[in-house]
């Protein structure tokens, strides 16, 4: 499974697919609120009681390993699921298909998860917010794993190599989630020899 699920619209007209393609996008923004608060419910929940330094350390520690393994120093696989949606979920109209489709993408942990940083958002919201504020993080992203896929069924119906650009996107999205990532560690490591733990 690519970064940008791009599930088969089947429409023809130009009202079809953007029909169509509002439907999955709104399903998946839904369905990644609804997710993204009990993920955010959960880690608040079983971590409420833990000091912010020592959350502060296990969220900064995270990032540090990750950070090794983007940069090819550790190798360590991302929690995620292999899982396909089965062909038997999807033989309705164009429009509760995608509504399956967007409903599954957004709850993050069914399917391909591109990065480490899906679990960092819910892991920091957890920490050190309230758990309502994981819709937001849900809703972002669902927006984040769908756009992509606009782009790409935009750009294939003009011949483009369609390989080709979701080799881009894979690569633009690992390149910024490196970027972040070595962000991130220079700034716990600067925290750490400050500020201490």
């Amino acid at each position: 499974m690519t970064l940008a699920v791009t599930p088969p619209v089947g429409a023809v007209t130009l009202k079809n697919r953007i029909k169509i393609s509002l439907t999955y996008l709104i399903a998946t923004i839904i369905s990644g609120g609804f997710f993204g608060f009990l993920y955010s419910t959960f880690i608040f929940l079983i971590t409420f009681w833990i000091t912010d330094q020592a959350k502060l350390f296990i969220l900064g520690l995270i990032v540090l390993i990750y950070s090794l393994n983007e940069m090819g120093l550790a190798k360590i696989k991302i929690p995620q699921q292999h899982w396909q949606i089965p062909n038997s979920w999807v033989n309705f109209t164009p429009l509760k298909n995608m509504v399956v489709w967007g409903s599954i993408l957004g709850s993050g942990i069914f399917t391909y998860v591109p990065n480490v940083l899906f679990y960092l958002a819910y892991l920091y919201t957890g920490f050190f917010y309230e758990p309502y504020l994981g819709i937001i993080v849900g809703f972002i992203y669902g927006f984040g794993r769908t756009f992509p896929s606009f782009i790409i069924s935009a750009r294939s119906r003009k011949n483009y190599s369609f390989n080709k650009m979701i080799n881009g996107f894979e690569k633009l999205i690992a390149q910024t989630n490196k970027i972040i990532l070595g962000v991130l560690s220079i700034l716990f490591i600067y925290c750490y020899i400050n500020f201490g733990f």
